[in-house]
């Protein structure tokens, strides 16, 4: 075992110690109310430029489903992914992977290969709940994400 040069610190103390040793503010960062915030993990500038690309995307998507008779769901109407718009249901995010596969150009062949659309599929699961602070439930998930992977081949 181990000696120790000085007495072990309580968590108590130790925790006293290092709300004064920290600079200031950090007392108050440490005791404020997190009550109705949400957290999400810092993303890099490029996931970022995607996510736009894809939200951008779904704004098309709104706009050319409103032009024709397939109507989408009101508040999918606009087209913009705010918080306290609902996680759409798995036959918007189907007819959404469609037009994805159908609208969007590859860079090497005159329509996306499965991967590009697999992947800006999983991205816009994943972002819905950033975006609109509702998460889509894991089998409409998982539907999607199976559709999307019969899609192209």
């Amino acid at each position: 075992m181990a000696l120790l040069s000085r007495p072990r610190l309580s968590r108590a103390e130790l925790l006293a110690k290092r709300l004064a040793d920290d600079p200031p503010g950090a007392r108050e960062e440490y005791e404020r109310d997190l009550t109705g915030i949400v957290h999400f993990k810092k993303v890099s500038e490029p996931t970022l430029r995607s996510h736009e690309r894809l939200k951008s995307y779904w704004r098309d998507f709104a706009r050319t489903r409103t032009e024709e008779t397939q109507a989408l769901p009101v508040e999918y109407e606009s087209g913009e992914i705010t918080i306290g718009v609902p996680a759409p249901d798995a036959a918007t995010i189907k007819a959404f992977v469609d037009w994805m596969a159908t609208a969007l150009r590859g860079r090497l062949n005159s329509h996306i290969n499965r991967r590009t659309l697999q992947s800006n599929t999983q991205t816009f699961l994943a972002f819905w709940p950033r975006y609109a602070g509702v998460t889509i439930e894991t089998h409409i998930q998982n539907e999607v994400k199976l559709y999307a992977a019969s899609c192209i081949e």
